[in-house]
Formats: structure tokens, C-alpha cells, sequence
């Protein structure tokens, strides 16, 4: 028999959702002054700061990335995005090499980021969450092995690095 469950809108989701880490966040702050040990100390100001990005998150604030997965551009040089991640970037992402290493910075376009940067490329993300490697990337040190790379989420934009 098929059960009926209630529908959920992203509004009452959300307000649940805070209204826990409200809970989580206070009750972290509180075992932070009341602790001692450094290493415990630690630990609750890790909570703090991690519910505070999820409350970002929440209120339509940026998204910040984290983590790595390994990964391989087709045919056209296009990498995909998966759609969890390409909702930080909204409709274009702005392509950079970084100066001081050599790999490609995958970011979200704002104002503030375009201004002074030069060799800077904005990309469409196309339907399907792909974006295309402009011409003059392809020779930075990002596919120095060829599409075969690694992402590296590094909290407000992501790396594109070279994998064997």
C-alpha cells in the first residue's frame, strides 16, 4: 500500500533545518566556554563555524566547496559540473590560472573578483552542467597529463588540478 507523505516546501525545510542548527550553535558556544581542555575547545569552535556556513548556506548565501573528486573532460575540452555544485555558481563561472601554481581557479563571477584580474575567461555553464575549457587554458599546467584532472573544492572557488 502506498503511503501518503506530507509535502514539504524548500521554506518549511529550511526553517526546521535552522531552527536545529540554532540549537546546535548554542549549545556548541555554551560547551566552548565551559570547556578547558584546548583539544575540546577546538572541537566546539569547529561546530560553531561549520553551522554558521550551513546558516549561510541557508540564507541564500554563498556556498562554500569542499572536498575532491577525479574527473575527465570529453571530446569538445568541456568539463561537467554536477548539479549540486554548479548551483554556487549560478548561470556562468569565471576560468583563471593561477600565477603562483599553474592550475585553473574555477569561481563564481562577482564584481569585486573581475576587477584586476587579467588572462580572465566567463563561461556559460550549458545545460547539463558543462562548461568549456577556453582555448588558452588548455596549455596550463592543470592538463599537463590531458583530461584526465582532479577538482579541489578550496572554499569560495574550485581548482581544476592534473591527474595521471
Amino acid at each position: 500500500m502506498k503511503e501518503n507523505l506530507p509535502s514539504v516546501t524548500f521554506n518549511d525545510f529550511s526553517s526546521n533545518f535552522r531552527n536545529s542548527l540554532t540549537v546546535i550553535g548554542g549549545l556548541a558556544r555554551r560547551l566552548e566556554r565551559k570547556l578547558s581542555d584546548p583539544q575540546y575547545k577546538d572541537c566546539s569552535r569547529r561546530i560553531v563555524d561549520d553551522v554558521k556556513k550551513a546558516e549561510l548556506i541557508l540564507k541564500g548565501g554563498s556556498i562554500m566547496f569542499s572536498g575532491r573528486w577525479d574527473t575527465r573532460l570529453n571530446e569538445e575540452w568541456q568539463l561537467y559540473i554536477p548539479t549540486i555544485i554548479n548551483k554556487g555558481f549560478g548561470k556562468f563561472v569565471l576560468l583563471k590560472e593561477k600565477e603562483e601554481n599553474g592550475c585553473v581557479m574555477m569561481t563564481k563571477i562577482s564584481p569585486q573578483r573581475e576587477e584586476n584580474l587579467p588572462h580572465i575567461f566567463i563561461e556559460k555553464i550549458k545545460n547539463g552542467g558543462k562548461i568549456k575549457i577556453p582555448d588558452p587554458l588548455r596549455g596550463s599546467s592543470s592538463f599537463y597529463y590531458g583530461k584526465n584532472v582532479t577538482i579541489v573544492g578550496r572554499g569560495d572557488y574550485l581548482e581544476i588540478w592534473p591527474r595521471l
